[in-house]
C-alpha cells in the first residue's frame, strides 16, 4: 500500500494470495523492491515495481531465496539477503549486490538485514549473533562487541552519524542507538 503524508488517498499495489512483504523506495521514488512469495511453493524472491505497482519485475533467479531488499542510494543496485539456488549451496548465503535489473549479484558479506549508509560509503548489517558496518564493496566488515544478540533493522540517521537497531535483551526486543563513526 502506499498512501499520502496525511493518511489520506490509501492504494493498493500489489494483488497476490502470497506475502509481499519489505517494500523498500528507490532514492528517487520511482521504484519499489520488495520480497515476495508469490511464485512457486516455498519461493521468496525479490522484485522490483515502478512506484504505481506497474511493471513487476523479479529481480533475483527463479531458484534463489531472497528478502529483506535495500536500495543502494544511487538507485541503480539493492543489497539483498540471498540464499542462491535454494539451500544447494551450504555457506553461500549472505549479504549480495545485486543490479537492479537482477544482473551481476555477488556476495558482499555474511548477515541477513542491512541499511545503506546515507552516502552509500557503507551498510550496517545485523544477523542472529552480530551487528557490523561494511564498507560498500563488501570489505572492511567492523563487528562491534557488547551488542545485545538477535539484532536487527538497522536504520541510519539523515546526516550519516548514527545507526538505530532493535536487539533482543534476554527479555525482549529494545531499540538501540550507536554513534556510527565509531560504535559507541
Amino acid at each position: 500500500y502506499v498512501m499520502n503524508d496525511d493518511g489520506l488517498g490509501l492504494v493498493r499495489l500489489t494483488r497476490n494470495d502470497q506475502p509481499d512483504n519489505h517494500p523498500d523506495w528507490s532514492p528517487d521514488g520511482s521504484r519499489i523492491a520488495f520480497f515476495s512469495r508469490r511464485g512457486q511453493p516455498g519461493d521468496a524472491a525479490d522484485y522490483v515495481m515502478d512506484a504505481d505497482g506497474n511493471n513487476v519485475q523479479r529481480v533475483t533467479s527463479l531458484n534463489d531465496f531472497a528478502r529483506w531488499p535495500k536500495w543502494r542510494p544511487d538507485g541503480n543496485a539493492l543489497l539483498t539477503y540471498l540464499i542462491p539456488a535454494a539451500f544447494t549451496n551450504p555457506g553461500q548465503d549472505g549479504i549480495y549486490l545485486i543490479n537492479a535489473d537482477g544482473s551481476q549479484p555477488h556476495r558482499l558479506t555474511y548477515g541477513y538485514e542491512t541499511s545503506w549508509a546515507p552516502d552509500g560509503s557503507r551498510f550496517a548489517v545485523s544477523d542472529d549473533t552480530s551487528f557490523a558496518l561494511v564498507n560498500a564493496d563488501g570489505s572492511g566488515r567492523t563487528s562491534f562487541s557488547g551488542i545485545p544478540k538477535r539484532t536487527g533493522r538497522p536504520a541510519w540517521s539523515p546526516d550519516g552519524s548514527r545507526i538505530l537497531f532493535s536487539g533482543w535483551d534476554g527479555a525482549a526486543y529494545q531499540v538501540y542507538v550507536m554513534n556510527a563513526d565509531v560504535g559507541d
